[in-house]
């Protein structure tokens, strides 16, 4: 039956899914549980968090805990892909949605929208549409 899928979208915690089905496609459901599923990712990410090593990283302008938190699901599921590497694959399109809860602002992560802010979304890593679709309020910033 996901033959017949074209397109996956998720939010918050779904976003990992979409994602990394439409990067690994079947090959997901081999990789998956010990990839992602098993892991203490909320612990993982505390604990870099108030590792002093990552603080002055963490101090600088442009990157906060949502961006540790991205470099965390490039290393442990997404490693460096990005929307342009899901064009060459026969997998269904994945459209990750977030929510700037300070602005309001919604983005869905599709070039459509993109190109209204005059983007590149093919550049874009998935890590960091799956940290913007799963940031916590207080804990990640938008």
């Amino acid at each position: 039956m996901l033959d017949e899928v074209d397109l996956v979208t998720g939010v918050s915690g779904g976003s990992f899914t979409a994602l990394a089905y439409a990067l690994y496609g079947e090959r997901l459901f081999d990789i998956y549980e010990d990839a992602f599923l098993r892991r203490d990712v909320e612990g993982d990410l505390l604990r870099r968090l108030f590792n002093p090593f990552n603080w002055p990283q963490l101090w600088t302008e442009g990157f906060g805990r949502s961006e540790l938190a991205a470099e965390y699901y490039d290393e442990i599921l997404f490693h460096g892909a990005t929307y342009g590497d899901l064009l060459e694959r026969s997998t269904p399109r994945a459209m990750a949605g977030a929510t700037d809860l300070t602005t309001g602002g919604r983005i869905c992560f599709e070039q459509g929208m993109f190109d209204i802010i005059c983007a590149d979304l093919t550049k874009f890593r998935l890590s960091r549409a799956a940290a913007a679709s799963s940031a916590v309020p207080v804990v990640l910033r938008p």
